[in-house]
């Protein structure tokens, strides 16, 4: 038998059984008139598949609406919310070709944002799934100055004990030579203005 069974529906969630298994969607209004969905119907599961990916091309659409995602992310996040990882996979990729998720443009906002050194920044966007080649080709082509955003996080700790500073500064992913020598032209020109 190649269908499914609505047996009940509480609110959104809808279930559909067959004799292998219960399926148990939460569908929006649209998708509940669109499918005509009521208690008794079968559906097909032809239908039922396109009323998953649909379900799916909704969900990932309405989270990048918000934000930005990584590629890896969104599919992470989809992955605890629907257990279709094939329906997934052809959402992803169509987003993918669509230009609604590009791991480049995730990671110059990333690296703009967040104003980490590049330690920081390379652990921080491998987590997220962007690759090495892509991290350094970004810093390559992009004029990020490290030593603004070690200026800009320098300013947040400047009343701390030295060691505090290298120790809150390494922690944002900068390297200690640099670390050093912005503290000590930071001390200098604050003994300077004395």
């Amino acid at each position: 038998m190649n269908c499914l069974k609505i047996t009940k529906i509480i609110k959104n969630k809808v279930y559909f059984t067959n004799e292998e298994k219960e399926e148990i969607l939460n569908l929006n209004k649209y998708l509940l008139y669109k499918y005509k969905i009521v208690i008794g119907k079968e559906i097909s599961i032809e239908d039922f598949d396109k009323m998953v990916e649909e379900l799916i091309r909704e969900k990932a659409i309405y989270l990048l609406s918000r934000r930005d995602y990584s590629e890896k992310e969104l599919k992470l996040k989809l992955k605890e919310k629907y257990n279709y990882s094939e329906k997934i996979d052809k959402v992803m990729s169509v987003l993918l070709e669509r230009g609604y998720i590009d791991n480049f443009r995730y990671a110059v906002n990333f690296i703009e944002n967040k104003k980490f050194g590049y330690i920081r920044m390379k652990y921080e966007l491998n987590l997220k799934g962007i690759s090495e080649d892509m991290i350094s080709k970004i810093y390559e082509i992009s004029d990020f100055d490290e030593k603004e955003f070690l200026k800009y996080h320098l300013k947040k700790v400047k009343n701390r004990d030295r060691e505090k500073k290298i120790a809150y500064l390494m922690r944002r992913g900068f390297k200690f030579e640099d670390i050093t020598k912005m503290i000590g032209r930071d001390e200098d020109e604050y003994s300077d203005s004395i």
